[in-house]
């Protein structure tokens, strides 16, 4: 949990080392746990995509549950790496997996974990020119996070509608996604 917690703070150094004293076990769910948090903190402290891909790929042979939270991870992150590496194509190839394993996962039991997924997809579509892919998986995420409550990603959120917004020549609702936060602060 304190890895967890970690991670989500973007403190990956500290990440690496609370997991020194993680025990080896034979629960599957808990090493692919392990295996994401060492190699996602790994990637973002050494920008390795390499050594990133190795570890994800591994996580991924050797967990066999695909609709498990750390797998459709692994395959998200795996599209990150390849995007570092400037390699479309591979990237392309497991967002597009990441969608459609994350299509009917219940996005309520790891909360964190979806909206990360949710921000990454939406920065995928994106990128690739796919607006209203990028709008319909945003405003999920969005919806997500304000039906828990929660502030994770809701900035990514709003500026990625904002930036679909005015990609259509829709200004007005571009500067109202992007005051949007501003009002949450003040609220």
């Amino acid at each position: 949990m304190q890895a967890d917690h970690f991670s989500m703070n973007y403190k990956y150094q500290e990440v690496i080392d609370s997991l020194k004293d993680f025990q080896q076990t034979d629960d599957k769910d808990q090493h692919a746990h392990y295996q994401f948090l060492k190699t996602d903190a790994e990637m973002w402290l050494t920008n390795n995509s390499d050594d990133a891909i190795f570890g994800f790929n591994q996580l991924l042979l050797l967990h066999d549950d695909i609709s498990d939270i750390f797998t459709i991870l692994a395959t998200c992150e795996l599209g990150v790496a390849y995007s570092q590496k400037k390699d479309i194509t591979k990237a392309n190839f497991y967002f597009e997996q990441t969608a459609s394993l994350f299509k009917n996962y219940n996005t309520n039991n790891n909360l964190f974990w979806s909206l990360l997924i949710y921000d990454n997809l939406g920065m995928y579509y994106a990128n690739n020119d796919k607006l209203e892919k990028c709008i319909d998986i945003t405003t999920s995420g969005l919806n997500l996070a304000q039906r828990n409550g929660s502030s994770y990603f809701v900035e990514s959120f709003y500026y990625l509608l904002s930036e679909m917004a005015e990609q259509q020549g829709k200004h007005s609702e571009a500067i109202q996604y992007t005051i949007q936060p501003i009002h949450l602060l003040n609220s």
